[in-house]
């Protein structure tokens, strides 16, 4: 865990600056707020055991639609057992669900970001292990009611607000940081998602842009001036395979696209992703040259680093996940000025970690982050606390 907690620095500048300032009487900004969920890895493999019988919940969930797999999942005692270093199970899934629509009736989210990694760690394996299936097919339709099954309770806990859905490098039918652009995946994956965005002109939009490389923007509803441009990062990583790298050079162009319009229009931005910017501190401390990797391709590194030093006046912040961590990250450029990215942490403790959220606020007008709450749960069975804190 120390190794993997130690990506957040991500190879970047970190600044704080501490001011003091006399107080004012200006008027309090009118803030909104919204939700930021990341790595849930949902796992339903986690009640199985290994052997060389198939698990009889799996094959239940095979022979059934997605509808029915709370009452399946209750009725075969997946309704228990929330560990450390496990992906996120149904019992897991179920009261982080039943948390964030209580928040949701006292906080009035305006919008939620579902930041990635939606599916579980390994679960082509654990899949052939548990179901004695090989096929693709099999496999595929597995996934593709995983997802679905997501789909509906994020929109039984938050039914009437926007969800905007974000690829991670688990989210795939053919392996982990794959990605087929125009693919099977993405095409089944629109379909699922589509419904998550609520508002028509940003869930067409969505259908529209998705499928190709799983990148799309949105404007919000309370205020056309405010624009989320979301990447799907997994293409800028150091991959050799052609179609990836072309549709990763398409989707930077778009951004660069997105990003001049946003500055014609006087539009305020956040850009969200999956895998950020920078150094990954993990695969570094792992190479035994001692080489420095990083989480994405430099090219696509230095493009990237180029357009939002162009239009920095126009990005608030940025958003990311994947190290499974809460953290903050300093982009500087020169003339001194930068843009920040803001981390949210996993709903799946698999490296040890608490599982949480973020709830954010932000001003209505300037679309300026003012401020953020993390909810953690802590399921240690030595101090008795068993819920939700903040």
């Amino acid at each position: 865990m120390k190794k993997r907690a130690a990506q957040f620095f991500a190879g970047c500048i970190s600044l704080i600056i501490i001011t003091t300032v006399q107080a004012t009487s200006l008027p309090s900004p009118l803030l909104g707020k919204f939700l930021s969920i990341a790595d849930i890895h949902f796992d339903p493999c986690t009640i199985c055991h290994l052997g060389v019988k198939a698990c009889p919940l799996i094959a239940d969930l095979q022979r059934t639609q997605p509808e029915e797999w709370a009452s399946i999942f209750e009725s075969e005692g997946a309704n228990t057992g929330i560990n450390y270093y496990h992906d996120t199970s149904y019992s897991l899934l179920k009261i982080t669900l039943i948390k964030i629509h209580s928040l949701n009736q006292s906080e009035h989210f305006n919008f939620v970001l579902l930041l990635g990694d939606s599916l579980g760690h390994m679960l082509r394996f654990k899949y052939i292990l548990y179901s004695h299936d090989y096929s693709k097919a099999g496999f595929r339709s597995f996934i593709n009611k995983i997802q679905n099954f997501l789909s509906q309770e994020l929109q039984l806990a938050i039914p009437t607000i926007d969800i905007f859905p974000i690829i991670g490098n688990n989210d795939s039918y053919t392996g982990d940081y794959s990605v087929v652009p125009g693919g099977a995946f993405l095409k089944d994956t629109t379909e699922n998602w589509s419904s998550l965005i609520r508002n028509k002109e940003n869930r067409n939009n969505f259908i529209h842009q998705f499928p190709y490389g799983g990148y799309y923007e949105t404007t919000l509803q309370t205020n056309a001036h405010q624009k989320i441009i979301i990447l799907n990062s997994v293409l800028f990583g150091n991959v050799t395979n052609q179609s990836m790298q072309k549709a990763a050079n398409k989707q930077l162009e778009w951004l660069h696209e997105q990003l001049i319009s946003a500055h014609t229009k006087h539009q305020t931005v956040f850009i969200a992703f999956h895998i950020p910017i920078g150094v990954n501190i993990y695969n570094t401390l792992k190479n035994p040259l001692g080489e420095i990797q990083e989480f994405w391709n430099k090219e696509y590194s230095n493009l990237f680093r180029q357009y939002i030093n162009e239009f920095s006046g126009s990005i608030s912040a940025i958003l990311a996940a994947h190290i499974h961590i809460q953290a903050l990250q300093f982009l500087i450029f020169n003339p001194p000025r930068g843009v920040y990215v803001t981390y949210t942490p996993s709903i799946s403790p698999i490296f040890g970690n608490s599982p949480g959220f973020k709830l954010y606020r932000y001003d209505l007008n300037s679309f300026q982050i003012k401020g953020s709450d993390t909810y953690f749960y802590s399921f240690n069975h030595h101090t008795g606390q068993l819920d939700w804190q903040k």
